[in-house]
């Protein structure tokens, strides 16, 4: 038998028991990273669907609006479009 055959074989499941500890361990790592936030009720008073925040969410036969704070004011209405603009539209899946 080749010694340095036999320490590279040593050596290679070493790794791989290391990468098995580690990701043995991984889990409960991702479980304390889980969010725990509550989002606070689903329902709201009249049985309408809520989201995140109790904002009621917007239906087809009822719209919804966002409010409106002090630091983030809506667009002036009247104003020309902007030229040489990019619109940029962000999309996420969660």
């Amino acid at each position: 038998m080749n010694l340095s055959a036999h320490s590279t074989r040593r050596a290679a499941l070493a790794r791989a028991g290391g990468a098995a500890m580690g990701l043995a361990g991984l889990s409960s790592f991702l479980d304390a990273c889980a969010n725990s936030t509550s989002t606070g009720p689903t329902q709201a008073a009249g049985s309408q669907p809520v989201g995140p925040g109790g904002i009621l969410l917007p239906r087809p036969a009822r719209p919804g609006t966002m409010p409106i704070y002090k630091s983030n004011p809506t667009i002036a209405s009247g104003l020309p479009p902007e030229q040489g603009a990019t619109l940029q539209v962000y999309n996420w899946d969660a």
